[in-house]
Parts: C-alpha cells; sequence; structure tokens
C-alpha cells in the first residue's frame, strides 16, 4: 500500500498564508509557485480550517473555571445561565460540567421577569361568540273543521264545482280509459306494462309521430278533453283541471 504524499511543502503552506495575508490573488500566488489558481484556493481554505480547528482544541478548561463551574451548578444555575457568566458555549458548559461529575439540567420554561405591578398590562381575552341557537321551525297551525259540517261542505263545494253525477259505466279504471281514448284516434300505453298502478308514466300518440311521455293526470285531462265535448261530466274536478292547464301553460 503506497504511503500518502503531501505535495505541499511547509514553506509553499507559509508562502501561501502570507501572500493571501497581503492581498495577493491566487491566480498569482499560483503563477508563482507552479499551480493552479483553484489548487491555491483548495489549499488556503483547507490550512485555514485547520488552523481554526487546531485553535479550538487548545482552549481548555482551567482548574479554576471547574471550580466555578462546581460552584454555579451548586447554586442552581443553568447552563445558559453559566456559559454567559463565563463567556463560554453552552454545549461546551455542559459537556463540561458532565465531566467533572456536575451534569446541569435545563430550566423548563422561559424564566419569568419580575416587572412593577403598574407596568404590567393584562392581555385582552377575546370572547368566542357562541353558537345562536336554531329558531324552532313555525308550522302551520292545523284548524280542526271536522265538528263543521256546514263548514266542509261549502269549502268541497268551493273545490270541485258542485256535486258530480256519473253514468253507471263511467269509471276511471286505466283499461277503461285507454279504450275509450283508443276509440277518439288517442293511443294511450302504460310503460312496463303495469296497469295495477295507473299513477306513474305513460306514453300518448296520435297514430303518428314519436309518442308523449304523460302522467296519470294527463291522461285523464286529455279523456275530459274528450268527454267535456260530449257532454259528459270530466273526471277530474274543475279546480284541478285548472291547475293542470296553468301547469301546462307554465
Amino acid at each position: 500500500m503506497k504511503e500518502a504524499v503531501n505535495w505541499w511543502s511547509q514553506e509553499h503552506d507559509a508562502i501561501v498564508l502570507s501572500m493571501t495575508a497581503e492581498g495577493h490573488p491566487a491566480s498569482h500566488i499560483g503563477k508563482l509557485l507552479g499551480r493552479s489558481k483553484s489548487a491555491v484556493q483548495c489549499r488556503h481554505s483547507r490550512l485555514t480550517k485547520r488552523s481554526v480547528a487546531t485553535g479550538k482544541r487548545l482552549i481548555r478548561f482551567t482548574a479554576e473555571e471547574d471550580a466555578k463551574i462546581a460552584e454555579l451548578s451548586d447554586a442552581g444555575k443553568s447552563g445558559s445561565e453559566i456559559a454567559l457568566i463565563m463567556g463560554r458555549i453552552m454545549s461546551s458548559v455542559i459537556k463540561r460540567a458532565r465531566v467533572i461529575g456536575k451534569p446541569l439540567h435545563a430550566k423548563s420554561g422561559a424564566k419569568k421577569r419580575e416587572r412593577p405591578e403598574g407596568e404590567v398590562i393584562p392581555f385582552p381575552r377575546q370572547k368566542r361568540p357562541r353558537a345562536a341557537k336554531p329558531k324552532p321551525v313555525e308550522r302551520p297551525k292545523l284548524i280542526v273543521v271536522s265538528h263543521n259540517i256546514p263548514l266542509m261542505v261549502e269549502d268541497w263545494l268551493a273545490k270541485n264545482g258542485g256535486a258530480r253525477r256519473f253514468a253507471d259505466n263511467d269509471t276511471t279504471n286505466p283499461y277503461y280509459v285507454a279504450e275509450y281514448l283508443r276509440e277518439h284516434g288517442v293511443y294511450a300505453k302504460r310503460l312496463r306494462e303495469d296497469w295495477n298502478t295507473p299513477q306513474g308514466k305513460w306514453t300518448v300518440s296520435r297514430g303518428a309521430g314519436r309518442p308523449r311521455a304523460e302522467t296519470w293526470a294527463g291522461i285523464l285531462r286529455i279523456a275530459d278533453g274528450f268527454r267535456i265535448a260530449e257532454g259528459l261530466q270530466p273526471f277530474l274536478p274543475p279546480a284541478k283541471q285548472l291547475g293542470e292547464h296553468l301547469g301546462r301553460l307554465g
């Protein structure tokens, strides 16, 4: 195994340090020593770091400083306070106290400074606004009129326009209504062939064109158009016919 060779002699190192301290550029020093500019810069950086590290190692704790650390530790001083008094770094003081058998314990939290009562300004605390309670939902009041028969009759007549009379064979059975419309050229078909529940989706067509979607109320309205023209009683009450008509217009 080859031994490491130091290509820089002590004389060259001394020249690099002295000329750099005098302010000579690295390129000029490199030409003088036959070195490149980057080599001179790297060597100067290495020598500077080595000298700084060597200087730090030479700074030792004396016996007087050890006694001072022990005394302040017994007095309850923290590492930061001892470092401030002795002019040392806190980490070095803590390590030295551990070596001499006087471990320090950092105080929890910041140290409170005593201030005169007149200068103490209390910080205003803001109270969180409480959430407002939701208001109760106002429900409509129901008017009990079950015992007022005349009022019930009057209300029914206002909505339905009086009593309606149907023939014996008049019914709102889906088969009957679909057959009645087929006689008038309108083909009403219940989707999914569910004839037991007429409410739902229907399709209506007049023989030509695409079937149009319709509801059961719309089917009855179409049938009522033919029944009124024939002088028969409509299936839907007048109030509902008006509502359906306005809904169609809207």
